[in-house]
């Protein structure tokens, strides 16, 4: 909705009253002063004119964002990383012409953080909440500064004279640690500096971008604690294959423990490894109490990013199941998603959520049906942005069946699209349908 009086920006937020009174208003409560703990509101006034009208658009974007006040984050800025903390979230009420760009129109982003830099003063405008912009700044290092280690060539940054040459030779190569947690001297963070010796023309140094098994390890470290370290740490699922195969591995002789370290890590890759490169069945993985796997997941701190991986792999694959396991659809047991609404809201929030892409899972199946549907609102109720995330889960749902029937209509669908776009709410409904289209 757009802002009123001197503050014409555009806002995020939440409706908390109607009034149909004479020309009519709505109060909005904005994301940013919700997540402040203000109650204060932005009123729309004219709700009934056509100029009010358009001050009112759907918002089918995240409820929540990965990051929260006070984080410590790396922001790109100007071209560099640089440490930061998280001082607002939705920050669009704090915006001026100097210090980040408001939207004033739909099609404009929506800026997801203001961050104060740790370095010196002033603070940035981070517009999208993804790891090209805003990532986590680490603040527990695995090793330490002249520990001897392995990293491996193809993730490691190194010097170009010899990149093509080390690569094709030497798939890791041993190291020592010179410095780590570097930022503000190139386009990307180092977590750790890393000197070796190629030749005979003396030391190199390669910078190291993650602090993952996959992009180094400890020259001390047994395989198998590196294989459980991988799969606690979401390494990829090649890297987990790597290490089973290259050091032959038997995963059946501890397959409870992996799958519990996968578990309880919330670690999509290696739940994805186990079933499809492994061939062990983590789709019907039971605890103690008989809980099923996604319940389990439900309570894991992790999940948020187990249920974005699953988003994204059902965007970049479809549901091609010889590339993807699809943990929602095989799920036989929907109370997981009950606790998820109690336990996680951020996990609640992206399985719903149009635009990670787990939603569509969840609509796919037709996953609710009305008793459950009734119970999730009941659960949800008594919190308002949860009950928000599900209040937007069933306009999803509702605009996208209308989209399937727009695509894919017969013949009696055409008397329902008839009479859906005519009548007094045609012309909302149609701009709703072009906004949840290009959402």
């Amino acid at each position: 909705c757009w802002g009123d009086g001197s503050n014409s920006m555009m806002y995020r937020g939440i409706i908390k009253r109607v009034n149909n009174e004479g020309d009519g208003y709505v109060d909005v409560a904005p994301l940013q002063w919700l997540s402040d703990g203000s109650d204060k509101t932005v009123r729309i006034e004219h709700i009934r004119e056509s100029s009010g009208k358009g001050q009112i658009i759907p918002d089918w974007c995240d409820m929540t964002l990965r990051f929260d006040v006070g984080d410590r984050v790396l922001c790109y800025v100007y071209g560099e990383w640089r440490p930061c903390v998280v001082s607002v979230v939705w920050p669009i009420g704090t915006l001026s012409s100097t210090s980040g760009r408001p939207p004033r129109s739909p099609t404009d982003d929506f800026p997801r953080y203001a961050c104060s830099f740790q370095d010196e003063d002033g603070r940035c405008i981070i517009e999208k909440d993804d790891d090209d912009f805003i990532m986590e700044h680490p603040s527990v290092f695995r090793f330490s500064i002249g520990q001897k280690i392995v990293f491996n060539t193809k993730h490691a940054r190194l010097p170009g004279a010899i990149m093509h040459k080390v690569r094709s030779q030497f798939p890791w190569l041993e190291g020592s640690i010179t410095a780590r947690d570097i930022t503000g001297e190139a386009g990307y963070y180092t977590v750790y500096e890393c000197k070796f010796k190629f030749g005979s023309k003396g030391d190199y140094f390669a910078d190291i971008e993650r602090d993952v098994d996959e992009h180094i390890a400890s020259l001390s470290t047994d395989p198998r604690t590196r294989l459980l370290d991988s799969i606690v740490q979401d390494c990829e699922r090649s890297h987990l294959s790597y290490l089973a195969d290259a050091y032959e591995i038997d995963i059946d002789l501890f397959r409870d423990l992996a799958i519990r370290r996968a578990v309880d890590s919330a670690s999509y890759n290696a739940l994805t490894w186990l079933q499809m490169d492994r061939g062990i069945d983590v789709l019907s993985a039971k605890d103690e109490d008989g809980n099923s796997l996604l319940h389990q997941l439900a309570t894991k701190p992790n999940v948020p990013k187990f249920f974005r991986k699953v988003g994204e792999s059902l965007q970049q694959r479809g549901y091609c199941e010889e590339d993807c396991v699809d943990f929602v659809g095989k799920s036989c047991d929907k109370t997981w998603l009950d606790v998820l609404s109690k336990c996680n809201l951020k996990a609640f929030d992206i399985v719903l959520s149009l635009n990670s892409g787990a939603a569509i899972c969840v609509m796919g199946y037709n996953f609710l049906d009305e008793d459950h549907e009734q119970r999730l609102r009941s659960l949800v109720s008594v919190d308002r942005v949860r009950t928000c995330i599900f209040e937007r889960f069933l306009e999803c749902r509702k605009y996208w069946r209308i989209c399937s029937r727009m695509w894919y209509s017969v013949p009696s669908d055409k008397t329902y699209l008839s009479d859906l776009f005519s009548g007094d709410d045609a012309s909302m409904i149609a701009k709703s349908v072009a906004r949840f289209y290009v959402d």
